[in-house]
Order: C-alpha cells, then structure tokens, then sequence
C-alpha cells in the first residue's frame, strides 16, 4: 500500500469548494438564505472529520449552519461501545450551539421494536444494519425540518458511510 502525502490546505479547499457548489446549485433555483448542514456524529474519525470540515467552511460562508446531531442506540447487540462513542461525540461537539442530541431512550426502543417486528433481534450484524438505517431517517426529518421555501433556507444531511453499511444498503 502506498503512504498518501494529503496537504492539510487542500482538504480544507476541497471541502469549501464542495459547499460553495451546493450553494450555486441552490441558488439556481432561489437565492438561498441559510444552508444547514446536518451531520451525525458516531464518535468515530470519519464524522469527527466530516463536522471539523464543515465548521471550518463556516468561517468562510455565513449562509453555513452545521448542525451536529449525536444518536446512540443502546442495548443493541448491533450497535456496540455507544456509551464510549456518546463521550466521543460530545467531546468534540460539546460547545456548539446547534449540538441536537434526541432522547436516546426513545430512538433506543424505536430500534428494539423494529428489531423485535423483524425477528432480528439476536443477529448483531442485522441489527447493527438496522441500528445504522434509523439514524439517517432522523437526519433527514431534521433536515426537513430546517427547509422553509418562504424564507429560502434548505436542510441538507452530509455523512460518511463504512463498507459493510454501503454493501448492506
């Protein structure tokens, strides 16, 4: 395997010339107002990246609101070390003021009940492929949530994906 030398200044142009395209995009159908960005956070690297970038963005394009949004499941034999990924995530994104962190109990039970419905509930990789597709469902409400075509504000969801989950989806 190759060592990859990635220059720090050419991610960070990556990422605000990604924003700036969806900006254009969404100003080719009306002038747009805010743009928020809803990115949910594991606790895990790629989300923690993901979010840095976004909030860097930020300091370059006011129209920019990331909005980070924390959902362990517990008590899921899918969905494993949420409590040191919960700790994780609120480390990192503990002082923004956009943080949403939903009741976990009731995502929790809305995971178990699925899993008892499917009969999946002792089969952890299943489970944790139902564990991961509630989450963006979540994402998406949220985003739908921040879209006002009065004011010209749109939700988007930005998120990365792991290979199991993009093989599964």
């Amino acid at each position: 395997m190759n060592n990859v030398i990635i220059n720090e200044k050419d991610v960070y142009q990556l990422a605000l010339d990604a924003v700036s395209e969806i900006i254009v995009t969404a100003n080719t159908y009306s002038l747009l107002n805010n743009l928020y960005v809803i990115v949910g956070i594991s606790g895990g690297i790629d989300s923690a990246v993901t979010y840095k970038l976004l909030k860097y963005v930020e300091k370059f394009i006011p129209q920019l609101i990331t909005i980070p949004v924390i959902i362990p499941i517990y008590n899921s034999i899918g969905s494993t070390e949420q409590s040191d990924a919960f700790s994780k995530a609120i480390l990192l994104c503990q002082d923004d003021p956009n943080l949403i962190v939903p009741n976990h109990s009731a995502v929790s039970a809305a995971s178990e009940n699925l899993a008892n419905s499917l009969n999946v509930v002792n089969n952890g990789f299943l489970r944790g492929q139902l564990d991961y597709w509630i989450r963006p469902a979540l994402f998406y409400n949220i985003a739908c949530l921040k879209t006002n075509t009065a004011t010209n504000d749109l939700g988007i969801v930005c998120g990365t994906i792991n290979k199991d989950e993009y093989i599964t989806g």
